[in-house]
């Protein structure tokens, strides 16, 4: 978890705001007067916001129907909103429908505060806090993959989300193209059920873009939805039981960080499928 308490930072955020009811507080996330202040609060609160965007990432509907609540309200920065559990849910389901769909959060910082009054007592949502948050968040919608540097101001109340105010500063957009791979799995000799495409297009996803091998003869093959220019991918198996391991330096890859991956750059002028084998790094 990445908590950066910055002094500066936290004092030009929250100082001179005070809140008079939880109401005035979803609208402007800091009400009016001055009859109390700020202070650090809740790190169970940013594990409820954790828990939210690692549910999304993993599409675990089962965890994010449990950290949110029944009459949620979220707003966008364009004024979109949406209330309640039910509609929200069903936005979900409807956007990750495609096995090839997926939504990420990179959280790069969490500042859980609480209003407190002048005599050091929490308001009416004393079960609650409020969170503020900058992530990097990533979407495949069609033949686009968007791309959002946000901030939000989320409030937590006995364990459950139940309001969201997204904030955004930038995004881009990358076009998406459909692309053939295959993979000669021959001489891989352990045992195995399924083979699949992954890397920085969806992002590192270990159940999308399934390789199927139906003639028998080893070798996997499958359409996917890459972006253009240059990706970094691997082939895995087994939802990241086994994955492709190569040398920092090797033909045809890239290391970035700890890991070394392989490296291609698409372009949408050819339709020939990319052919590689197993843990080689010569097509």
């Amino acid at each position: 978890m990445k908590y950066y308490f910055k002094t500066l930072l936290f004092a030009l955020i929250l100082i001179g705001t005070s809140c008079q009811n939880q109401t005035e507080q979803k609208t402007h996330f800091a009400g009016k007067g001055g009859n109390g202040h700020w202070q650090i609060g809740s790190d169970e609160d940013a594990n409820v916001w954790e828990s939210f965007t690692r549910a999304l990432a993993s599409k675990n509907m089962k965890m994010l129907d449990s950290i949110v609540d029944d009459s949620v309200f979220i707003e966008d920065y364009s004024g979109w909103t949406m209330t309640g559990k039910k509609e929200f849910m069903g936005s979900v389901n409807q956007m990750l429908s495609n096995q090839n769909n997926y939504m990420s959060f990179d959280i790069n910082w969490i500042i859980p505060t609480q209003w407190v009054d002048s005599a050091g007592n929490r308001p009416e949502d004393a079960n609650g806090g409020w969170l503020i948050s900058g992530f990097n968040y990533t979407y495949n919608s069609g033949d686009t993959l968007l791309y959002e540097d946000e901030e939000a101001n989320i409030h937590v109340k006995n364990g459950k989300i139940d309001f969201i105010r997204f904030y955004n500063f930038r995004n881009k957009r990358s076009a998406l193209v459909e692309k053939s791979f295959s993979i000669d799995m021959s001489e891989y000799s352990e045992e195995f059920k399924t083979v699949n495409l992954s890397g920085n297009f969806n992002n590192w996803c270990g159940d999308c873009a399934l390789l199927t091998d139906k003639d028998g003869d080893g070798i996997y093959t499958g359409t996917t939805k890459v972006t253009e220019g240059e990706i970094e991918f691997k082939f895995s198996l087994d939802n990241w039981g086994v994955q492709e391991e190569f040398e920092a330096g090797s033909n045809g890859t890239k290391t970035t960080g700890k890991y070394t991956n392989r490296v291609l750059t698409i372009d949408n002028q050819s339709d020939d499928p990319y052919q590689f084998k197993f843990n080689q790094t010569e097509k």
